[in-house]
């Protein structure tokens, strides 16, 4: 099934372009879309983990939560939405044409980019205390901890690539789909806070980066002064 017609992006602007459903791409799109995938995973691995190293040798270490925060519970469940982030970046290659996961691509650097700047600026600590989990879930959150960076929580990083990546789903998806990506956008968003692994300010610090990298990388097909005074035709 499809849908077609001039609909309303998430940032409120009109696409005038198809909502589909999950689609398979063809195999030029497909390799270009993991070659894109694989580029950007190479950058956040440079910058997430170079951002800590670096900011761990400042020596100031900013504390940005209240003490009331230390009483939220943490979760053991939620880890399962918290590692849904990496199941949501396989569906673009599946959802939106390529030129959309281009534009995504861009937004993802340049999001990259400001955090890893932000992170070194201004290191924080995360206040919750460290506690055991047990049962089915003891190995996922052992492996986070093995891997998590120290000092890079405001703005989260988790929120910011995975708005980037919803919205952008949401964007080109049919109604129910978009329904399911904001639901799934927000138990992401949720599972931040019961897996202890951020603190309340970073949540709308990461979303400020994500309308940064909206206004600073705009879809230009839906801007009129991009067209020759004929809606929908480019130059």
């Amino acid at each position: 099934m499809r849908g077609v017609g001039t609909q309303r992006s998430p940032a409120g602007f009109s696409t005038g372009r198809e909502r589909r459903g999950l689609t398979l791409p063809s195999p030029a799109a497909f390799a270009e879309a993991a070659m894109l995938a694989g580029l950007l995973s190479l950058l956040f691995v440079v910058v997430y983990f170079g951002a800590d190293a670096l900011a761990g040798r400042r020596g100031v270490v900013w504390r940005l939560y209240g003490d009331f925060e230390l009483a939220i519970p943490l979760v053991p469940v939620f880890v399962v939405p918290y590692l849904s982030m990496f199941l949501l970046y396989l569906l673009p290659v599946f959802q939106m044409p390529l030129a959309d996961i281009r534009l995504l691509a861009r937004r993802i650097v340049l999001c990259d980019i400001i955090c890893g700047v932000i992170f070194v600026a201004m290191p924080t600590k995360l206040g919750f205390a460290h506690q055991d989990v047990s049962g089915m879930f003891a190995p996922l959150y052992h492996w986070i901890w093995s891997v998590d960076a120290t000092h890079n929580l405001l703005p989260s990083l988790h929120v910011a690539s995975s708005s980037l990546v919803a919205l952008a789903l949401v964007a080109a998806a049919m109604p129910a789909l978009r329904l399911v990506y904001l639901g799934w956008l927000a138990a992401i968003i949720v599972s931040v806070i019961l897996t202890h692994r951020h603190h309340l300010l970073d949540i709308p610090a990461g979303l400020v980066v994500v309308w940064l990298c909206h206004r600073l990388i705009p879809d230009r097909r839906n801007n009129p002064s991009t067209t020759n005074g004929t809606l929908g035709r480019p130059t």
